[in-house]
């Protein structure tokens, strides 16, 4: 009779482990999980994010395409060359372009939900900053909002197509719409808005910071999420990744949803030249 060999009983648990790939290719260890993952949203809080969303691009044109109607008034409230008036245009062009390539590394500190908050705010206090009586105060809102729009340019359509994988078109067709929207509402009724507020283009151009404000109540929810994180990493779970394209890259290669700045810059040198 022939003896069976013993069989070999190896460590089951240590077979039995699953793994959880993560960008560095090693699991992570059970002491590094500070909060557990989130669990999936429902229906009523995707529409929240979506209509969040919506007006975050609403208020992402509004700072900028409501200068033109009161140029004129401005210069003859300040004394101001149309060089000088031009800047309140041409400024956010330039900011646009430097503050854009920050932005990835903001998102991966704070996260594209923290930081599309902190836009709102930005948005907020730069156009509130117009009202002071002070041509500093102007030019340094007008900078205060050139730095959130160059910064939410960017976080929007990354934070679209993570929350709505599945309706990414349907989403980028609607933010590319209220970015449109909030400028013409920013382009036809400042004008209108001067006889209400008695005559004071400060007014007209402070008021724009409501919508801002709004955005943020509707968007406050997003902030109350609490994704995990990983200790040795220190990096915002809702950041994006780092597989694919780089996020300069992707800056660079990804289309804007709308008119480039450039052409803003054109037509405010048009308007303040009439």
């Amino acid at each position: 009779m022939i003896g069976k060999a013993p069989m070999t009983t190896g460590s089951t648990d240590t077979a039995a482990e699953e793994t959880f790939p993560v960008p560095t290719g090693a699991p992570p260890a059970p002491s590094e999980i500070v909060e557990p993952a989130e669990p999936p949203r429902g229906r009523g809080a995707m529409l929240l994010l979506g209509i969040g969303l919506i007006l975050i691009g609403l208020n992402l044109r509004i700072g900028v395409a409501a200068i033109g109607p009161v140029v004129g008034e401005i210069r003859a409230s300040l004394g101001l060359s149309a060089t000088v008036v031009s800047l309140l245009t041409t400024i956010p062009v330039f900011v646009f372009g430097a503050f854009a390539f920050l932005t990835p590394g903001l998102t991966r500190r704070l996260g594209m939900h923290r930081l599309l908050a902190i836009v709102l705010l930005v948005l907020a206090a730069g156009n509130l900053l117009r009202h002071e009586p002070s041509m500093t105060a102007l030019f340094a809102g007008t900078v205060l909002v050139g730095i959130a729009i160059a910064v939410g340019n960017v976080v929007m359509p990354a934070a679209i197509k993570q929350d709505f994988a599945h309706r990414a078109g349907l989403m980028m067709g609607l933010y590319t719409m209220s970015l449109f929207v909030g400028a013409a509402f920013a382009s036809g009724l400042t004008a209108p808005l001067l006889p209400v507020l008695g005559g004071s283009w400060r007014a007209a151009l402070a008021i724009w910071a409501v919508p801002a404000v709004l955005a943020l109540v509707v968007w406050l929810p997003q902030l109350l999420r609490s994704p995990g994180r990983l200790r040795s990493a220190g990096a915002v779970a809702d950041a994006p990744s780092g597989r694919g394209s780089t996020p300069l890259g992707a800056i660079l290669t990804d289309p804007p949803p709308s008119p480039s700045p450039g052409s803003w810059g054109c037509r405010a040198s048009a308007t303040t030249r009439r």
